[in-house]
């Protein structure tokens, strides 16, 4: 008898479904037609909503069934960033603390480093980073960072073996299709409390869900 096969999503609030009905989100969406294909397939989902990558970092490293579930995955896919990235906005401009974000980058890259080490450790499943995707595409900084964090992507993924799921193009020009409660794509919009129009909505997912299934050709 074969190994069912098995989906591990890491991630924040992107991989736990925000902003979908019932937070059905492309983990599920992909799920759903996986087991189309392996009706015995099994989903683990480790998300949740608001971590950074330290706290996902943290999580891997401390978490037995987490650490099982990689090791026995056929794929794994990650969503880690916008977290980081929105708070070391907070820190620079609400806060006056100027290097913020280029601390927030450092430690970012470690983390990921980190993550990625960690998870070539336990499996040589395919692992599809899905980089950063611009909430705020009218703003000359938020493209400036998102850039940088996605370079950052891009370097450890090469390193260890990874693929990147591009949904900063996926999602670029479709914003206002894709983004739930999308408002012009300003910084000014941020708030300090409350939701920020930032996740995907149903399009938004079912976006995501479609490349990754062209990209994963199961």
């Amino acid at each position: 008898m074969s190994n069912p096969y098995i989906y591990t999503a890491l991630g924040d609030s992107i991989t736990a479904g925000y902003s979908a009905p019932m937070k059905f989100g492309f983990v599920d969406m992909f799920y759903e037609r996986l087991q189309g294909v392996y009706p015995e397939s099994q989903l683990y989902n480790f998300s949740k909503g608001g971590i950074t990558s330290s706290q996902l970092f943290a999580h891997i490293r401390r978490s037995y069934a987490v650490q099982s579930s990689i090791s026995k995955s056929s794929l794994i896919t990650i969503t880690i960033g916008g977290n980081d990235l929105m708070r070391s906005y907070v820190k620079t401009t609400m806060l006056q603390q100027p290097y913020a974000f280029y601390q927030a980058k450092e430690r970012f890259a470690y983390n990921i480093n980190g993550i990625l080490s960690w998870l070539r450790y336990y499996t040589e499943a395919p692992i599809y980073f899905m980089n950063l995707y611009n909430p705020y595409p009218h703003s000359l900084l938020s493209r400036q960072q998102i850039g940088e964090y996605n370079a950052v992507i891009n370097e450890y993924a090469i390193r260890w073996n990874t693929n990147i799921l591009d949904l900063y193009t996926l999602f670029y020009k479709h914003e206002a299709t894709f983004i739930h409660g999308y408002q012009g794509g300003g910084l000014t919009r941020i708030r300090i409390i409350g939701e920020n129009p930032v996740h995907p909505n149903t399009y938004g997912h079912a976006a995501i869900a479609d490349l990754m299934w062209q990209r994963a050709a199961i």
